[in-house]
């Protein structure tokens, strides 16, 4: 028995020592690691934002205007038109989102160049700064009214409407002081057609 305490400490030693190394061993067969990605996705959104400006005359002298309503219920009606008048009303559209955009005007202007009556649509300010005019065509044809946006660009666009002074039409309404145009010739009528703005994602 005195032999057997004897090698107490030494077997106590070896019990630690065995306990350790299965320790370590079971600590290196459940090791792991992790790396971060590093990266976090958001999706972009598609949104635009439109709004006008008062038409503009280039002569009022003869004019008769009478305005209706107010804000976005507000309808202009203009008479006693002359050949060379022309009236401009100015739409501002702002694309709000990060991505680029094809901004296509879908108008419903497609009886509207007519007659002694021309209308034109122009793109003249990109972000604030005065560019040389892109036109839009009001006839819809094809992509002929495409318009390209950056992320938060913004487009000033002019809506034209002219009287041709040299046009037969005009020339016929002045023959003899004899109005020979009918009534449709005689009239453009943009009460209830809109300018549709559609911003589809590249």
């Amino acid at each position: 028995m005195k032999k057997i305490k004897k090698y107490y400490p030494l077997i106590v030693g070896l019990v630690l020592l065995l306990s350790v190394a299965a320790y370590g061993t079971r600590a290196y067969f459940s090791d792991s690691t992790s790396e971060d990605a590093g990266i976090k996705l958001t999706l972009g959104n598609i949104d635009v934002e439109g709004g006008s400006e008062e038409w503009v005359y280039s002569d009022k002298t003869q004019l008769k205007i009478d305005e209706k309503g107010t804000g976005a219920e507000k309808k202009t009606y203009v008479s006693n038109v002359k050949p060379g008048d022309s009236f401009t009303k100015t739409f501002i559209f702002k694309n709000k989102s990060s991505l680029n955009t094809t901004f296509k005007f879908s108008q419903n202007l497609s009886n509207a160049d007519k007659g002694p009556f021309n209308v034109s649509l122009d793109v003249i300010e990109v972000n604030d700064k005065k560019v040389d005019k892109i036109s839009l065509e009001t006839i819809t044809e094809a992509d002929s009214n495409v318009y390209d946006m950056k992320g938060y660009e913004s487009v000033k666009v002019n809506l034209t409407v002219t009287v041709d002074s040299n046009s037969e039409n005009v020339a016929k309404f002045n023959d003899n002081g004899t109005n020979v145009l009918n009534d449709d010739e005689k009239m453009l009528d943009l009460l209830e057609k809109g300018i549709e703005v559609n911003l589809t994602q590249e």
